[in-house]
């Protein structure tokens, strides 16, 4: 039984589709390679803390979360573990005192370095606008002179 041409495109595609995928995964590795390292049991906790207390409704980490409160991606690089333990212990800013166990700090800032372990956030080749949206570089400046505006809806060649 011979396949009509539909079929033999849809076949054709499907194959291509397949090898594809099997030259993506040959020159980058399976999805499983390029995963985060495993949290440890105090980092595991310090997530369960994070998301217990709704943390990611003010703050976001790596640009991902709320934005009411700073991005912590990298907090404990930039401020270290007694900064993060004295803002849960004591509230900062709008933030409010979370009332937290030592414990439970001791588990947040363990997240906080698995998360700052990972990379560095914002890129520093970004830049964010007034609009709060992110470019490479600097925004270009304006030509100066006439040239800079639009063309004219009446001129011609």
């Amino acid at each position: 039984m011979a396949l009509g041409v539909g079929a033999r495109i849809a076949v054709l595609g499907l194959a291509q589709a397949f090898i594809g995928v099997w030259v993506y995964l040959a020159a980058h590795g399976s999805a499983d390679a390029a995963r985060a390292p495993a949290l440890d049991a105090a980092a595991r906790r310090g997530q369960a803390v994070w998301r217990e207390n709704g943390c990611a409704s003010c703050h976001a980490l790596f640009g991902l979360g709320g934005h009411m409160g700073p991005d912590l991606t990298n907090v404990t690089r930039r401020r270290g573990p007694d900064y993060i333990a004295a803002a849960l212990t004591h509230g900062l800013g709008r933030m409010p005192p979370r009332g937290l166990a030592p414990e439970d700090i001791n588990a947040v800032n363990a997240y906080l370095a698995h998360i700052d372990s990972l990379a560095t956030y914002p890129l520093p080749s970004l830049t964010q606008d007034s609009f709060g949206q992110f470019g490479a570089g600097q925004p270009p400046e304006p030509a100066a002179g006439p040239a800079a505006g639009p063309p004219s809806a009446t001129a011609h060649p």
